[in-house]
């Protein structure tokens, strides 16, 4: 009898892990607290798939984390048995035909907040209805769910502060555990990770190298040590951009090499996180807010800001992105970003004033240059950073608030380590007055009032 009942229980087991489940990645690079391939592996076997749409194309630095978090990512899935595929070809054409080809029951995600990715989403969701294919996208990139964290009425959050609070009255959702054994799906190769040719044409992402480890296991070292040694003194040291005082993991979590939730809990554990844990619900808030403006990146909130009077000087363009402006904080920001691909939060806010507010130039021009130079883009960040600073967002700072370059460098790099670290020029003439510049940014919203 008891041996009837074990044949019962593995035959029940067997039933249940009978699936066949194509796992689609994007901006989701890991195997830790990834919802839909642990789905997938408690169902059965798992065949992998990455598509590389036109929108990632564009993004000359990320497209080097991409590639190496992919090797990386390709390696630790055949490890446990499954196979990668690659392509850039229409994933509402691919993803059906290897559903067919290999038998697959299910294709699985997790969702993506990116607004073009947003769209592909809904086409292949249509692709896979007209073929009666199931299909289910899970959550795995945000905190909270994106339906939950709005006001009593309903409507989403406009503002963070309030936002933020009523993040603390709600439980953020454990990561989840993974299988331990895996079964995969044998199946031919599409694409290899070279012939997506990801790497821009001009070699300067190559230097990248020598400051990042993209993927998973490096993220993972990264963040460990940051919570181990400087987590406790974030909320002091934060914008000393001399100082080893941030976790840089923006990256990490750009391309899903660190779960957001798993980085939660492991900085809950340690003493005086709070201020470290504001800054992953601020990168919920500007998820959100993608949601409700998906052309949050490239239109004014604020409509008054639609009749600016912007200037269009490509020279001073050309000088701010090349680090020449004769500031030597905004300077040394730009040489960083060049360089590593990254720069220092409280530099970025300083560099995008400069932009917009001493040389009067749009905020558009600053986010499509850090789009195509960051390694840690992220659409929602981009456009929430640069409305904040340009004071044309919905919770901006106001228009009239004008980083001074010089007393921002007095305060936070006092003894110009990070200036000389980076080689900014410092006997270069400023392109323009602090003074005559902040006089003319405030004639300019007057006439917009």
């Amino acid at each position: 009898m008891a041996r009837y009942v074990k044949r019962i229980i593995h035959l029940k087991k067997a039933l249940l892990m009978s699936k066949r489940s194509l796992v689609w990645f994007r901006r989701d690079l890991r195997l830790h607290d990834h919802p839909a391939l642990a789905q997938a592996g408690h169902d059965g076997r798992v065949l992998a798939l990455f598509t590389l749409s036109p929108e990632m194309r564009k993004l000359e630095a990320s497209c080097w984390w991409l590639e190496e978090s992919l090797k990386e990512l390709k390696t630790a899935l055949h490890d446990k048995g499954i196979k990668l595929l690659v392509t850039d070809e229409d994933p509402t054409i691919c993803i059906p035909k290897l559903v067919e080809n290999h038998n697959c029951d299910q294709v699985l995600w997790n969702d993506s907040y990116a607004t073009d990715e947003r769209k592909v989403e809904l086409a292949v969701k249509k692709a896979l209805d007209a073929k009666s294919i199931s299909y289910q996208a899970l959550d795995g990139d945000l905190l909270f769910p994106h339906h939950e964290l709005t006001k009593e009425n309903g409507e989403p959050y406009s503002i963070f502060t309030p936002f933020y609070k009523r993040s603390q009255q709600e439980t953020v959702k454990r990561p989840i555990a993974m299988p331990e054994e895996w079964q995969g799906i044998r199946a031919k190769t599409l694409k290899t990770i070279e012939e997506l040719e990801l790497l821009p044409d001009h070699p300067w992402t190559k230097k990248f190298a020598n400051h990042w480890s993209p993927g998973e296991k490096a993220g993972i070292k990264k963040f460990q040590q940051f919570a181990k040694e400087d987590i406790e003194d974030y909320k002091k040291m934060r914008d000393f951009p001399d100082a080893a005082a941030t976790s840089e993991i923006s990256p990490y979590l750009t391309w899903g090499n660190l779960s957001v939730r798993a980085v939660y809990y492991a900085a809950k554990r340690e003493k005086n996180a709070e201020p470290y844990l504001r800054q992953l619900v601020w990168r919920e808030f500007a998820k959100r807010q993608l949601l409700e403006h998906p052309t949050l990146e490239t239109k004014a909130l604020r409509s008054e800001f639609d009749s600016f009077p912007w200037k269009a000087s490509h020279a001073d363009f050309e000088k701010w992105k090349r680090g020449e402006t004769g500031y030597p904080l905004v300077d040394a920001g730009m040489k960083q970003l060049w360089e590593t691909g990254w720069m220092h939060n409280r530099v970025r806010m300083v560099a995008a004033s400069f932009l917009t507010k001493h040389l009067l130039l749009p905020w558009q021009w600053g986010a499509e240059w850090f789009k195509e130079t960051l390694v840690d883009y992220d659409e929602a960040n981009n456009g929430m950073g640069w409305q904040w600073v340009a004071g044309t967002g919905i919770d901006a700072a106001p228009y009239f608030r004008i980083f001074n370059p010089t007393t921002q460098l007095e305060k936070f790099d006092k003894n110009e380590e990070y200036v000389h670290h980076w080689k900014a020029d410092q006997g270069l003439e400023p392109i323009v007055d602090h003074k005559e510049a902040r006089e003319r940014a405030l004639e300019a919203y007057k006439s917009i009032k």
